[in-house]
Order: C-alpha cells, then sequence, then structure tokens
C-alpha cells in the first residue's frame, strides 16, 4: 500500500488541511490525477492561497523616460551577474578507444556536454573537441562535432571579415549588420519596398558601424524614416503606440533591438499536407485578432497550434480583412514594428518579413466568451496569398493552462481555470496502452479529415452540461471533422488547403457524432465520472 498527499476539504470558511493518507491500488489505477491537482468538486475559487499567483496582469506604468537619454549604463547596473558556470570535468583515457556508446567500460559520470564552456565561443569549443578525440571515449562522435563546429567558425569568420573595414565591433553587431545587409540586399532585389524599411535599414547600418549604435539586449531605439528618434531604452507597448501613431508608423518605421539576433525560426511540427487518405496531424486553434487602433472590431482565424514557431504569422489577405472591416484606410492599419529574417528547419540567413504589432485573445469554445485579457503580439505577415496554415506562436502556452491525454485522438485542451484538467480531459488509466500516431487513415474521401484539433473552454463543473466539449473523442475513427469556430465573432476564411466537405461525409460525420458521441459521453459519466466523484466524495466526508 502507498501514500498520496491530498487537500481536505472542510466545512464553508473552514481552513482546509494537508495530510497523508493510504491509497488503494485500484483508486491508484482509476484516478489518473496528476500531483498537485484538486478534486473536480473543488472549485478554483477555493484553491490554497500559495497555489495562486497573484500580481501577473498588472498594467505597466506609464513612461516617463527622457527620449534623449540613453539607458545602457542604467540597464548594465541592474543586470544581474551572470552565474558561474560549472567547473570542467576530466576522465581517464582508457588503453583502447571506446566506440560504442552502450558500452559498460564509459564511466558513469561520463557526459559529452562542455557545462564549463560558453556555447558560443568556438575557439574554446574547438580546443575541447580535439582533447575529447584524444580522451579516446567515443572519439568517432566528437569528430562528427569537430566537423560542424569548423563550418560555425567558418561562418563566423566571414561575418567578421566582411566588416574588417570597421575595427572593434563586437560580435552581436556584427551579426545584426549581417542580418540587416541580408534584408537591405532583398528590399533592393525585389524592386519594391511597399512598407518603406529601406530608409530605417539604411540609416541604422552605418550607425553601428560607426559606434552611435550598440546592440544591447533588453533596449530598443525608434526609427522614422530614416531619423533616429530617441536614445536607447526600455520597450513600452503604450508609448511604442503613441510614438509609433505620431510618426504615421503604419509604413516608414522600424523599432530597433525588439527582435533577437539571427534569423527567426518557424518550424511547424509534423505537420502534412490534407489528402484524400487523411492523417494530417495538426492541431487547430480559432484565436481572435484586432488591430490596437480599432479595438472594437474583432475577427477569429484559425491557427496551427504546437508548432515550434518563434512567432505568430498570419496572411496578407487576412490582414486586408481586418483592415476592410476596421474601415480601410490609413488611419486603421496597425502599427509597423520593422522585419525580420526567417528561417524554417532549413537554416540558412532566412527571408524578410514585415512584423506588425496585432492585439490576440481566445474565445471559449462553449459560449464564445473571451477567456483572457487582450495581449499584443508581434505577427509575422506573409505577403502571399493564404495556402498553409497560419502558425499561433507561443501565446497559448503563454497565456492559458495547456495539456493533452494519451487517448489516441491527438487533441490538445486550453483551460483559463486549472480545474479544467479534471473538468475535460479524458482520464487513460495505463498509458503504456496508448495507441500511437496513426498518419494514415483508412477512410479514403475523408479530404477534410484532421488527425488533430484543438479544444479550448471554459472551465465547467461536472455534471453541469451533458454534452461536454472537447470529449467528442470518435473510438476507432482515426480522423476527426475540422475544428469549428468558437460563437460569438465573425470568422475570417480559413486557408485553401482546407477543401470543402463531400455532401455524404457530412452526412455520414453526424451520423457517425450522433451514434456513438452519446453513447460514448453516457457510457463515461456512468462509469467513471460517478464513480469517480463518489470516492472522492466518501473520502473527504471520512476525513472531514
Amino acid at each position: 500500500m502507498s501514500t498520496r498527499t491530498s487537500v481536505v476539504r472542510g466545512k464553508a470558511g473552514s481552513k482546509r488541511r494537508q495530510s497523508t493518507v493510504p491509497i488503494r491500488r485500484s483508486q491508484r489505477q482509476n484516478a489518473g490525477k496528476l500531483p498537485g491537482f484538486y478534486n473536480e468538486n473543488i472549485l478554483a475559487g477555493k484553491r490554497k492561497r500559495f497555489d495562486i499567483q497573484d500580481g501577473m496582469i498588472e498594467p505597466l506604468p506609464p513612461p516617463t523616460l527622457l527620449l534623449t537619454q540613453s539607458y545602457v549604463d542604467v540597464l548594465k547596473k541592474m543586470r544581474p551577474e551572470a552565474p558561474q558556470r560549472p567547473p570542467r570535468q576530466t576522465w581517464p583515457t582508457p588503453e583502447t578507444p571506446i566506440t560504442w556508446p552502450n558500452d559498460p567500460n564509459i564511466p558513469k559520470d561520463w557526459t559529452s556536454e562542455e557545462v564549463d564552456l560558453d556555447p558560443g565561443d568556438l575557439d574554446a569549443q574547438l580546443v575541447r573537441v580535439d582533447e575529447r578525440i584524444a580522451n579516446k571515449i567515443l572519439p568517432q562522435m566528437f569528430e562528427q562535432k569537430k566537423k560542424q563546429l569548423l563550418r560555425l567558425k567558418a561562418e563566423q569568420d566571414a561575418m567578421i571579415d566582411s566588416e574588417k573595414q570597421y575595427p572593434g565591433l563586437s560580435m552581436d553587431v556584427i551579426r545584426r549588420l549581417h542580418d540587416l545587409k541580408h534584408m537591405q540586399k532583398q528590399l533592393e532585389t525585389r524592386g519594391k519596398d511597399p512598407c518603406d524599411m529601406l530608409p530605417n535599414i539604411k540609416a541604422i547600418i552605418p550607425a553601428y558601424r560607426t559606434k552611435q549604435l550598440e546592440w544591447t539586449s533588453g533596449l530598443v531605439t525608434y526609427w522614422s524614416d530614416g531619423k533616429k528618434l530617441c536614445e536607447p531604452r526600455p520597450f513600452h507597448y503604450e508609448e511604442f503606440l503613441e510614438i509609433n501613431k505620431k510618426h504615421n508608423g503604419h509604413t516608414g518605421f522600424w523599432v530597433e533591438g525588439v527582435f533577437p539576433l539571427g534569423p527567426q525560426r518557424q518550424q511547424p511540427v509534423l505537420a502534412q499536407e490534407y489528402s484524400a487518405s487523411g492523417g494530417s496531424w495538426l492541431r487547430d486553434v480559432y484565436l481572435a485578432l484586432r488591430f490596437p487602433n480599432n479595438r472594437q472590431t474583432q475577427i477569429q482565424f484559425l491557427f496551427m497550434e504546437d508548432t515550434g514557431a518563434s512567432y505568430m504569422s498570419m496572411f496578407i489577405e487576412d490582414f486586408d480583412l481586418l483592415k476592410q472591416a476596421s474601415g480601410g484606410g490609413i488611419a486603421s492599419t496597425p502599427p509597423l514594428l520593422g522585419a525580420m529574417n526567417v528561417a524554417g528547419f532549413q537554416g540558412g540567413a532566412g527571408d524578410l518579413y514585415q512584423i506588425r504589432a496585432l492585439e490576440v485573445n481566445m474565445a471559449s469554445d462553449g459560449n464564445g466568451r473571451l477567456m483572457t485579457a487582450w495581449d499584443w503580439m508581434p505577427v509575422m505577415i506573409y505577403e502571399n496569398p493564404a495556402h498553409e496554415s497560419r502558425l499561433s506562436g507561443p501565446y497559448i502556452h503563454y497565456k492559458f493552462y495547456t495539456g493533452s491525454a494519451p487517448d489516441g485522438s491527438g487533441k490538445g485542451y486550453a483551460f483559463d481555470l486549472k480545474g479544467g484538467w479534471n473538468a475535460k480531459v479524458p482520464t487513460v488509466t495505463d498509458v503504456r496502452l496508448a495507441r500511437q500516431p496513426q498518419f494514415g487513415g483508412p477512410f479514403t474521401g475523408s479530404a477534410n479529415a484532421t488527425q488533430a484539433f484543438f479544444n479550448a473552454g471554459r472551465t465547467i463543473m461536472p455534471g453541469a452540461s451533458t454534452n461536454i466539449l472537447g470529449m467528442n473523442n470518435f473510438v476507432g475513427l482515426p480522423t476527426h471533422p475540422p475544428k469549428r469556430a468558437p460563437p460569438g465573432l465573425p470568422v475570417g476564411q480559413n486557408p485553401s488547403r482546407l477543401p470543402q466537405p463531400a455532401p455524404q461525409q457530412e452526412e455520414y460525420q453526424e451520423e457517425y457524432q450522433e451514434e456513438y458521441q452519446e453513447e460514448y459521453q453516457e457510457e463515461y459519466q456512468e462509469e467513471y465520472q460517478e464513480e469517480y466523484q463518489e470516492e472522492y466524495q466518501e473520502e473527504d466526508q471520512e476525513e472531514d
């Protein structure tokens, strides 16, 4: 018999206590609850104070910093010192080289990581890799690593050599100049610059070269039509909107330093084209977007979630739809942040895309009510027609409780309350029996099939609704209908990759849904929900 720690629910107004109580093996198999989560019948508002984080959404005070003052020295004083790296580890050199990764003669504390070295110090890394090869423990692995390091060193040396006529530049500045020159070349090659970004790029490059501007992580400068508007300062969203509006920043505006160095990554994970056989592994979620300068107009768009994308992205057609709905014209165009080079998993210098500030939220599947406060996000605009998925970027995992269950459906869940885990996520008693992903479905003709889609909904108490949204896991069916938008807000056109379903497919899905969804939900409620609640209610009453 084992034990578990539970939160005991007392009478109204009384304090709860923590206790260690025995848990039977049958309970442990059926509980399916992650450590730290509460019973379904305990409202989120009654959680212990130590579990609630306050002060996370307090608005920033209005900026009072002078535009003419540089805050580089202030930031350096405020920034804590970097933590000290662990000491170097060494291991005895064997008489015979060890080449098998699972060789029992490899020391138990051996690691291939160089925890004492800066990953960006390529010279030190190259010296160390030669020492590792001489150490004779998996030398072939370090020979391969040396090839990669030599390639990176050659790329770095080429960057440095391209700016040799400007001595004394830091490596960060050289990398930034490399990005800016690539942006300039792309715009000049295209022969068009609809957002008037070239004047700012051409002004920022010599500012770095003459050391009038330094790269300082955490500080930005504002530029308009090739002129610097301030000294380096912290970024503040409301201040950005004010300065951008003052300088007609729908075009010709630039925020230098707001994005990290190097090309940013947009990496869809396990994304496949829709096909007649189905099996497309996407998580689809609707997000509501609006322009900062017209907050009354809000439209939902379908995004691919959990993609590895660094930034949210949408298409120029989506942008135009929001602009037209906001009244059209310059006044309704959202503020321009600048541009960035964006690369996929194959790497490279990337391609240039404009970045604008939009505000984002997500509506509940059940009632269409917005689940959180509106937040601004840098959104990358694809200037070609919509043909692939929009990417949600990191927004959802920063704003909501998210998760999934090993039930074979591949679904994702997002909640604004912690209790959503208990109310909606299915319980799987033995994850070893979970089905692996199916990359192709046997149902030919299911052209609109989506193997995984995202369900977002506000937390509800068990029993509050007989139609529990997000629980339609069609047993035995490897494909699902496309994600439906939450009610209440208009919806933008989905990308052209989503074909319209055939009439017979719709009829088949409706018939299947009526026949199996009700049966499955009733069976689930009778077999698990009632038994699960009664078991914990009895336990709580005994302890009370």
